[in-house]
């Protein structure tokens, strides 16, 4: 503390007896420091430098812009192209069935609840409860549950509790629903069936399935046989939908 107020004192007194000179010489030193300072703020302001950065940022913000435009614009590219193929594919498979009607589909199964989806067709374009939804030549997944003046209500085969008269190797057999696009059959045991085999809407002619698993066990009278989709349901973008008794005939 005396260290501190003796140097204090010392510099009052030099202060005072050089009448001002260290003031004088702090000034000036500062005089140096703001003029340099002014300086070079005047001239990168008079260069353009900080009014450039914030031009080339929104530069940059727009340009950033534009780029996820043209992205996004690609992306919908590929997707109507990849569905333009797919709809052409379908539409040469329609000459099986010229009287059916092409629809989109609007909410794929997976995603609409109880194993439902809704197609872009209604009672104004023929469409009527009970028709039959195909997904291929001879491939058949489900019905028409509800009609609106645009769309209709797809009910899979495979919807819980879903039950059907089904040829297995010519035996005639009862399906049932059981989610997720699969359903069941209960086969005798003497009955030989095998993993691919296709299983039929009885009177029909229509496949409904595949069967992808036989548990089997050698005291039991029937062997539970598990039917898969015939197609991959989550990726359907098209589907035909025909009467039963004109796909009937024509099969």
């Amino acid at each position: 503390m005396f260290a501190l107020v003796l140097v204090a004192v010392l510099f009052f007194a030099t202060e005072y007896f050089s009448g001002g000179a260290i003031r004088a010489g702090a000034r000036d030193v500062a005089a140096v420091v703001w003029g340099t300072s002014r300086s070079t703020y005047d001239t990168t302001g008079a260069s353009g430098f900080f009014k450039s950065k914030v031009v080339l940022a929104k530069e940059n913000q727009a340009l950033r812009k534009e780029r996820d435009a043209l992205l996004t614009m690609q992306f919908q590219n590929d997707v109507l192209r990849s569905e333009n193929a797919s709809l052409r594919a379908f539409l040469n498979a329609h000459e099986a069935h010229p009287d059916g009607i092409v629809a989109a589909v609007l909410s794929r199964p997976g995603i609409s609840p109880y194993d439902t989806f809704v197609i872009g067709m209604g009672e104004g374009d023929g469409v009527t409860v009970g028709d039959w939804v195909l997904v291929a030549p001879g491939l058949v997944i489900g019905e028409i549950k509800e009609v609106g003046a645009q769309t209709a209500l797809v009910s899979l085969f495979s919807a819980p509790g879903y039950a059907k008269e089904v040829l297995l190797r010519e035996a005639l057999l009862t399906y049932t629903g059981q989610g997720s696009g699969g359903g069941v059959v209960q086969a005798p045991r003497d009955l030989e069936v095998q993993v691919g085999d296709l299983i039929y809407l009885a009177n029909s002619g229509l496949s409904l399935g595949v069967v992808g698993h036989v548990s089997a066990k050698p005291e039991d009278a029937y062997h539970e046989v598990l039917i898969a989709p015939p197609a991959n349901l989550p990726a359907l973008r098209f589907v035909e939908v025909v009467h039963p008794q004109v796909a009937a005939v024509q099969e």
